[in-house]
Order: C-alpha cells, then structure tokens, then sequence
C-alpha cells in the first residue's frame, strides 16, 4: 500500500474509534425526557434510539467492539507508516514501542477526549444522526456481542452457585437527576417538580414531624355538656374533635361536629364517638398516609411508647408535606 493509503487508513480508523466512543458517552447522557416526548410523536430516529436502549448490554458491547477494533486498527496503520519512515526497525520492539508512544496519546485525545466531550455536549442532536450507523454495526457485531456474552454468563455461572439477576434500581439520586432534566426540558413544571421532591423526602418524615402537639389541639372531655360543646364548635369552628377521659393524654375517640350538630336524638358524646387511626411518633408519613386513605380515617392520634397521646394529625396534615400549604379543605 503506497503512504497515502495507509495515512487515509490512519485517520479513517481514528475517526471510527471516535465515533464509537462519543457514541458511547452519548447515548449515557442522553436526556430521556426528551426521548420519550419525540419517541411518542412517533419520531423515527427517537424509535430507533429507543430501541438501542432497550438492550443497553447489546449496545455497549457494540460500541465497546466498534473502539478496540478502530483503535486497533489505526495502531496498525501507524506503524505501517512508521516502517515506511524509518527504515530498518522492522519487527523491531522498538518500532512497536515508538508507535505505542505516539498512537497512544493520539487516541486518548483525538479519540477519546475531545469525542466524548462534544457528544456530552450535544448528545440528543448527534445521537439521532448517528442512530442509523449505530444500528447497522448493532446488527454488524452482533455474532461478536452474543459470543462475549455467552463467555460472560459461562465466568458467571461458575464463579457463582446461582445465576445473578440484575435488577435495576433506582435511587433518590438518580430520581433526583430525571426530575432536574425533566424540569430543565420543560417537560415538568416547576411546581411539579417541587411536588416530586416532596414525594421522594416523605419517607424520611416521621408523623412526630408533623404533627400538632396535644397541648395545642382543642380536645373536648368525655362528660362535655351540649351547650359547652357548641360554644367550642362556634369558636374554633374545627369539624373533629378529639375525645379525653380523666387525663388529657387519655383520648378515647374523636367525635364529629357535624354528627352533634345535625342528630335529632339526645345530646350524648359517646353515641357519636368515632375511633381514631392510632400511630406512633416515628411511623412514617408515606406509610400512615396510605393506611388513614385506606381506613378512612381523617383524624389521627400520635401516641407516645406507653401508648398515651402526644398529638393529633389530620390527612390535611400530611398531604400538605406534599403540595404544601392548604387554605381549603
């Protein structure tokens, strides 16, 4: 092959290798908000992106394969070059010594380096110009991809007594990442996205947190006259009311305003008296949330290890760790 060739070659497979490998770095931070947008009103490079993703080990065996195999492959134009150059070191360590010292930087730059850096940069706009080509090789590599495959699940399968599943979990962290770049898309609003986070912090909320301590509740006793009680109704203007037997932290029921209000029958705290949700001061938000839906309780008491009540706390109360403040309920 004359020097011409071989220099074209050169820099053919130095473009392949950069090639695959700002593939690979754009298809990882390729924003999936706005995949999913252009893939649902049927974008045609969006689908085959899409599909690309659905196999992520496939793909990045492909683009993995396409790297060495170019990087490969300009080493060896180069050092057809090199023999051209400077004659009398063929087959020498030398020779293969100098090319590693030359290709080797070439490549982490030229290859590597500045590739990955402006597919990081734009990676939804070359992603899709390049989703045809990566589709092509996808298929190319394929009989390669499936035999490093089977090695891997043969090392795996005796080194390990059971198979491993991989699952894919997802974390607040990675959760929190999708919400920023939904956001920054202008898939989600802002207040979306402020009701997101409010989500994902509930389970590291505890009622006690958000509860209303006993000493602040308007809590009425049992033996409440129906006079007194309407007073407490006209002021407070609550719609339930804790119910306390003796001491104020011994809370036997939760009676409904509207109940005593609106009942033809004689005025009686018990005939109306309502069990609570009971919880304690470190169950959870998320979990007592779904428990009072479930139950249909609105009104709960917190109560302290000896089972006395420290606190109320309505479904309101936990919603609003949510979307925030109520002024209507």
């Amino acid at each position: 092959m004359s020097e011409l060739v071989l220099f074209i070659g050169l820099l053919g497979w130095l473009f392949f290798s950069a090639f695959f490998s700002g593939a690979e770095t754009g298809f990882y931070v390729l924003s999936r908000v706005r995949l999913a947008v252009s893939v649902a009103v049927g974008d045609g490079d969006a689908l085959m992106i899409q599909q690309l993703l659905r196999r992520p080990s496939v793909l990045l065996g492909t683009v993995l394969v396409g790297t060495n195999l170019s990087n490969f492959a300009a080493s060896v134009f180069a050092m057809k070059l090199l023999e051209r150059y400077i004659p009398g070191l063929e087959g020498t360590f030398y020779l293969a010594l100098l090319n590693t010292l030359i290709m080797s930087p070439v490549i982490l730059i030229f290859g590597e380096m500045v590739p990955k850096n402006i597919f990081r940069l734009r990676a939804n706009n070359l992603t899709r110009r390049i989703s045809l080509p990566i589709m092509f090789f996808h298929y190319l590599f394929l009989p390669v991809n499936l035999a490093c495959y089977g090695v891997s699940w043969l090392i795996r399968f005796f080194v390990s007594s059971k198979r491993a599943q991989s699952v894919e979990i997802l974390s607040h962290g990675a959760m929190e990442a999708h919400l920023h770049e939904g956001h920054e898309a202008g898939a989600i609003s802002l207040e979306q996205d402020r009701i997101a986070r409010n989500i994902l912090g509930l389970e590291e909320r505890n009622v006690g947190d958000v509860m209303i301590p006993l000493a602040e509740a308007v809590t009425i006793p049992r033996g409440i006259k129906l006079e007194e009680f309407k007073g407490i109704i006209a002021v407070t203007r609550f719609t339930r009311y804790p119910v306390f037997e003796g001491r104020r932290d011994n809370i036997v029921g939760v009676v409904n305003a509207l109940d005593v209000l609106y009942s033809e029958k004689p005025f009686s705290v018990d005939l109306h008296l309502r069990q609570p949700k009971v919880v304690k001061a470190k169950d959870p938000v998320d979990e007592v949330l779904l428990e009072m839906r479930a139950a249909r309780k609105p009104l709960g008491i917190v109560t302290n290890p000896q089972g006395r009540a420290i606190g109320i706390f309505t479904i309101k109360d936990l919603v609003e760790e949510i979307v925030g403040e109520l002024r209507e309920w």
